[in-house]
C-alpha cells in the first residue's frame, strides 16, 4: 500500500479525535477508569480495554461491544484518569460512530437511542410512555414491566401527556446539526 493510501484510511482513533479532542494516546492502561466504573460488571469490555482497542485500531471489536451503550456517562472514569483523558467523551464518540454505521450487534440498542432522540427532538424533553412504546422489547417483557409502569403512573412519575419544552425547536435544531437526528 502506498503512503498516501495509508494516510487517507481513517482509523478509529482519528474518528474519535475528530468528534472529541481528548488525548487517547496518553493512556498507559493503569485501569483506574475500569476500577471506578459503576457499570463495569455489566460490560463486555472494560473502559481501559476499550481504550486499548482504539489504540490498536480494533474497530470491529470495540464498535460491536455493548460497553459504549452501557456507559452511564457518569464521568467517574474521566475524573479518575491520571492522564486527563475524557473517557466518557470517548464512549460518546463510539456510540455516535456505531449509530452512524448501524452496527448489526447494536441495532436494538440503537433503536432505543433513535427513539429517545426522536422524542427529545419532538418535545424538547423525554416522554417515558412513548419511549416505552418505541422500545424494542418482547410482549412478555412488557407484561412483566407493567406493574412498575402502573406504580409510576399512580405516583405521577409517568404522565399520559407529554410536557412540551419551550425550547423544543432549538433542541431539534441542535440534534439535526449534530447529525444524530
Amino acid at each position: 500500500m502506498a503512503a498516501s493510501e495509508v494516510e487517507s484510511k481513517s482509523t478509529l482513533l482519528a474518528e474519535i479525535k475528530a468528534l472529541h479532542d481528548t488525548p487517547i494516546t496518553r493512556c498507559y492502561q493503569c485501569g483506574k477508569c475500569s476500577a471506578g466504573c459503576p457499570m463495569a460488571e455489566e460490560m463486555d469490555l472494560l473502559p481501559h480495554q476499550v481504550m486499548q482497542c482504539i489504540l490498536l485500531d480494533r474497530r470491529d471489536k470495540v464498535l460491536d461491544a455493548q460497553t459504549p451503550w452501557l456507559c452511564a456517562s457518569c464521568l467517574t472514569c474521566s475524573a479518575r484518569c491520571p492522564m486527563d483523558i475524557d473517557i466518557a467523551a470517548v464512549m460518546d464518540g463510539l456510540r455516535q460512530i456505531s449509530y452512524r454505521e448501524n452496527r448489526p450487534a447494536q441495532r436494538q440498542i440503537a433503536r432505543f437511542y433513535r427513539a429517545f432522540l426522536e422524542i427529545i427532538g419532538r418535545f424538547g424533553r423525554a416522554w417515558e410512555p412513548m419511549l416505552v412504546m418505541l422500545t424494542p422489547v418482547s410482549l412478555r417483557q412488557r407484561i412483566q414491566q407493567a406493574p412498575l409502569g402502573v406504580r409510576l403512573f399512580l405516583k405521577r412519575r409517568m404522565p399520559l401527556l407529554p410536557e412540551i419544552s419551550k425550547g423544543r425547536e432549538e433542541v431539534a435544531k441542535l440534534l439535526k446539526e449534530s447529525g444524530l437526528k
